[in-house]
């Protein structure tokens, strides 16, 4: 497997497992169903629509996780995969999860935690609760040994995230 689909695959891969999982009633690409919300402003609100890798409903209540796979993601882009769906649930309220997936070919998993942690402690609500608590927010990262095997790579976010 390239460098260039892993991407692409560990969010097959996120989404067969999604599909398995009896605590979801369904999971699509992010690109098929954006989630959508304001940014507040005098005047006129900004409107935004966020693009998760995917989002997996729950079969009780309204809540979605998400889940964000970081291959070639920039630290900017990554800000932006914690920034929107935090901005997303101080709006809806339905977000329940957000799951960052790393390759750590830019990212890994400590620089990620790194970056929740420094937005999320500095993200409140107009109550000023924490968009996202520490257990809301998972990170993890695939070892670089088995990129290169799609089954390792399932049976390993399998185990890793308890599917």
């Amino acid at each position: 497997m390239t460098k260039l689909n892993i991407h692409d695959e560990i969010v097959s891969i996120l989404l067969e497992l999604c599909k398995g999982y009896k605590v979801y009633s369904k999971s699509y690409p992010g690109r098929k169903r954006r989630l959508a919300f304001a940014i507040p402003r005098p005047g006129k609100p900004i409107s935004k629509q966020y693009e998760p890798d995917v989002i997996a409903e729950w079969r009780r209540g309204k809540y979605k996780d998400i889940y964000e796979v970081w291959h070639s993601e920039s630290e900017g882009e990554a800000v932006l995969d914690i920034l929107y769906p935090a901005l997303h649930k101080a709006q809806n309220k339905e977000i329940k999860y957000l799951i960052i997936v790393c390759t750590g070919y830019n990212l890994g998993k400590e620089e990620a935690k790194d970056l929740v942690n420094l937005l999320l402690n500095n993200l409140r609500d107009k109550e000023g609760e924490s968009l996202f608590r520490s257990d809301e927010v998972l990170v993890t990262e695939i070892p670089e040994k088995i990129q290169a095997d799609r089954l390792k790579m399932k049976e390993y976010l399998k185990q890793e995230l308890k599917f």
